[in-house]
């Protein structure tokens, strides 16, 4: 290409640089719009994940006040089982042959 540059040779570069700008520009507006879901959706999100961590936190709450603690249970068994020997030995006790002695007697 040697020679004076025409008009058509500056509208022909103009009109190419044209369409492959055209081609940029509506890929980026198709990013930018797939990205604005991807935010609302990750704001829903962090939203929801603050909801649940509240939910959470009260329902340790309740359950700490709600529910026995295990070394509680296990001193509640054990006192039920000593109260349990004790009855044990009452019955024991109660229905024990009695062994009555009988005098002997040379009569």
């Amino acid at each position: 290409m040697t020679g004076a540059v025409t008009f058509d040779m500056v509208f022909g570069i103009g009109t190419i640089l044209s369409a492959i700008v055209g081609v940029w520009l509506r890929i980026e507006y198709r990013i930018q719009q797939d990205a604005r879901p991807l935010a609302s959706q990750i704001a829903a999100l962090q939203a929801e994940i603050r909801l649940l961590d509240k939910l959470l936190s009260e329902h340790k709450l309740y359950a700490a006040e709600h529910y026995a603690r295990s070394d509680n249970l296990q001193q509640m068994r054990e006192e039920i089982l000593g109260r349990l020997d004790q009855i044990t030995g009452r019955l024991d006790k109660a229905f024990a042959p009695q062994v009555t002695h009988r005098p002997r007697g040379g009569a």
